[in-house]
């Protein structure tokens, strides 16, 4: 499911954004499997859960999604994560 993510969303796709916040934008994707991706990544790059989960109904995701966006622009040393 990891190498879904990498292939679709490629650094050609997003410039200088930090692949973390790619994957954060990732779980708001339409696709169950792209949010899939993008939850296992950033659970292993981060070490980070946030209560996320790619088939729970979307108002959890969401809420789960701004957790993440807040750990990133609050809390995330960004220097460490590519």
């Amino acid at each position: 499911a990891v190498e879904l993510n990498r292939r679709v969303v490629s650094r050609a796709d997003h410039g200088k954004t930090p692949r973390t916040l790619w994957l954060i934008l990732g779980l708001s994707h339409k696709s169950e499997e792209i949010r899939e991706s993008a939850q296992t990544e950033l659970n292993h790059v981060t070490g980070n859960y946030f209560g996320y989960h790619y088939e729970a109904p979307r108002s959890e995701r969401d809420a789960a999604i701004k957790r993440w966006k807040e750990w990133w622009e609050t809390e995330a040393d960004q220097s460490r994560y590519p």
